[in-house]
């Protein structure tokens, strides 16, 4: 059969062609009876076949083939990529449920009481003092003000601590009822939190 090929080549470019092809054929079939044999892929194929894919030639001064690590390393980065994703703030693993004690019903008349207890005024009012939460607020409203808009998971997401994220969440939440914020969708499927138009003087400055 290949004999009638070679003898129906009319032109040298068909001969060459048809050698090529027939090569192919045959670098699959050995690669095909190499791959189910017991034995399964030699060191020596690996190599083969790397020098085959990313090969290149030393230079005129070297006979040694070296290999194009920047095109390996583009080739399996999809194996080694991180997925980002959050954090996860764990509890102690190795608490017991405690047995509730049975409590003894047992009726005890409690003495009334004899004078009134007034609290004790503190001498310093406490409005003045702002919580980590008010500070968290008011960091989230100032890049707000400066940047107008932002990617909700700029805002809140901390990839290193779970709970910051959470405290995050929780400060913008009274942006939003509040109605200095308000948070889109865009036409890229992207949560999108934006400064609103309207003030409200009373609650912030």
């Amino acid at each position: 059969m290949m004999a009638s090929f070679y003898n129906a080549v009319q032109r040298p470019r068909e001969q060459i062609a048809d050698a090529e092809t027939l090569l192919d054929i045959a670098n699959t079939l050995v690669t095909s009876v190499r791959s189910q044999s017991s034995e399964g892929i030699t060191p020596s194929d690996f190599v083969t076949a790397m020098l085959k894919k990313f090969g290149q030639s030393g230079g005129l001064d070297s006979e040694a083939a070296s290999l194009r690590w920047g095109d390996v390393g583009l080739s399996v980065s999809h194996v080694f990529r991180a997925a980002p994703g959050c954090c996860t703030m764990l509890g102690p693993m190795n608490t017991e449920v405690k047995q509730r004690k049975a409590v003894v019903a047992n009726r005890k008349r409690t003495a009334r009481p004899t004078e009134n207890a007034r609290p004790e005024q503190l001498a310093e009012s406490l409005e003045g003092v702002k919580t980590d939460t008010d500070r968290n607020v008011s960091v989230i409203f100032d890049i707000l003000r400066r940047n107008k808009r932002a990617r909700l998971e700029n805002i809140v997401l901390n990839r290193r601590s779970f709970a910051q994220t959470v405290e995050n969440v929780f400060a913008l939440s009274f942006l939003v009822k509040d109605g200095r914020v308000a948070i889109n969708i865009d036409d890229n499927g992207h949560h999108i939190v934006c400064k609103t138009l309207f003030r409200c003087p009373h609650l912030f400055p």
